[in-house]
């Protein structure tokens, strides 16, 4: 029978030997992994950024070719298109080196395209934009984007791209944008300014050639690395997801002169087709807000809110600290929190003052209505202040001060009040005061 050394010799110079032995072994083992793990990090992260820096987070040095074109369908009605013909014809042309379709998901019916140029390209609810950016960059080769609906009518030989690079290269540099006029359809020019602190975006209509932004089909031109610069550079409608997007980048848009080669398709006079795109547009609309953060539009005069109704729980990001998201934000309340809020006051005061009950402004709402002769703008609350006999006088409060001195009057009563948060209730905080014979109110 054989024993190991380590058992024959416990403490000799062999076991000594062994266990030295074994432990060099064991660094050298674990020495030899790192420097491969290590190299392999700093290949994986500097030469495939060398190909393609996308993946490095950096959209901006990226090989294009030049004076080439990469077509976007993006505004397109997955039952109702012609993408088909308009690939074939645009897959002749030597200046497109790349044609995609975009989509929220696999086309149905499923459109059969058989352009070695064409990429469909699936985009993902749940993914960053960020993410979303370093995925598809390797797609956009070529130094400019065309964004094109369908329904175009074209001529192969008609499209003469190079007359419109010549026109965008004498523009001035905030100029980033460029619209060709689709015979048929009518462009609108806007000033537009985005105020991230109200969460507003006020247009007003103006003159071209240059503006702000544009409205309206169009095919819209820009350089790749703007377009991927943009933060939902998919975003639907095109045309007011560049415009908003251009604004808030501080770019500005042209309206190129030079004869367009595109008119309407003849399928456009389709009433089937036209209702599907005016419905379709709306909703768009709706989600392009809420990832742009606009929750207020001011179009000519006219204004409209987003963000909430009755039924929405909240109308702004997370509670941090028992405090909304927007205020660590430098953001005021939004403006259908702040419409909510006022209409809730106004009842409460309509009901207070119906049944006897002396109240007064109390805490920041006083402070607002001193200062500013308004309630603070990043308040998402009133404060009042009751006399606690008073409130046996209203059926909503007696509940309540059977419990506690204070509490809040908001939409969880019967009362037809609004609410934009279930954890921080847009409502009426009132405080009870037990009242004296000397009080005088």
């Amino acid at each position: 029978m054989h024993l190991h050394a380590a058992n024959r010799f416990p403490n000799s110079p062999e076991m000594f030997a062994w266990r030295l032995t074994r432990r060099v072994f064991c660094i050298l083992a674990i020495g030899v992994f790192l420097q491969y793990l290590l190299l392999y990090i700093f290949w994986a992260y500097f030469g495939q950024c060398a190909d393609n820096p996308a993946r490095a987070g950096d959209f901006t040095h990226v090989r294009r070719t030049r004076a080439a074109f990469t077509c976007v369908f993006r505004d397109f009605d997955a039952q109702h298109n012609d993408l088909a013909a308009l690939v074939a014809a645009l897959d002749k042309h030597s200046d497109i080196q790349r044609i995609i379709t975009v989509s929220e998901g696999q086309l149905y019916p499923p459109v059969k395209i058989a352009s070695k140029k064409h990429f469909f390209l699936e985009l993902e609810p749940s993914a960053s934009p960020v993410k979303a950016r370093m995925e598809i960059s390797h797609l956009f080769t070529t130094e400019w984007v065309l964004l094109l609906p369908t329904f175009l009518a074209f001529e192969i030989d008609a499209l003469n791209f190079r007359a419109f690079l010549r026109e965008a290269e004498l523009v001035a540099a905030d100029i980033r944008v460029f619209a060709i006029k689709i015979k048929g359809n009518r462009l609108s020019c806007h000033t537009v300014r985005y105020d991230h602190p109200t969460w507003s975006l006020h247009m007003n209509s103006t003159s071209g050639p240059v503006c702000d932004g544009v409205t309206g089909s169009a095919v819209y031109m820009l350089k790749t690395d703007d377009f991927l610069s943009l933060v939902q550079p998919f975003a639907q409608p095109v045309d007011e997801s560049l415009l908003i997007q251009a604004s808030i980048k501080g770019w500005t848009t042209q309206i190129l002169s030079a004869e367009t080669p595109f008119s309407k398709s003849s399928q456009l006079l389709e009433p089937t087709i036209l209702g599907r795109m005016h419905e379709s547009r709306e909703p768009q609309r709706q989600k392009l807000y809420a990832r742009l953060d606009v929750k207020r539009t001011v179009v000519n005069g006219h204004e409209e809110l987003f963000g909430c109704t009755k039924a929405t729980k909240r109308c702004f990001g997370d509670v941090i600290n028992e405090m909304p998201s927007y205020i660590y934000e430098k953001r005021f309340t939004p403006p259908c929190c702040a419409r909510a809020l006022k209409k809730t006051l106004e009842h409460v005061i309509d009901v207070l003052n119906l049944n006897g009950v002396r109240y007064w402004l109390e805490g920041g709402s006083l402070l607002g209505a001193a200062r500013n002769g308004q309630l603070i703008p990043w308040d998402y609350d009133v404060d009042l202040g009751i006399y606690l006999n008073d409130t046996q006088l209203v059926q909503y409060l007696r509940a309540s001060t059977q419990r506690d001195l204070s509490g809040s009057w908001h939409s969880r009563t019967k009362a037809p009040f609004f609410v934009c948060s279930t954890v921080r209730p847009i409502g009426c905080t009132w405080t009870s005061f037990l009242s004296s014979p000397t009080t005088v109110l």
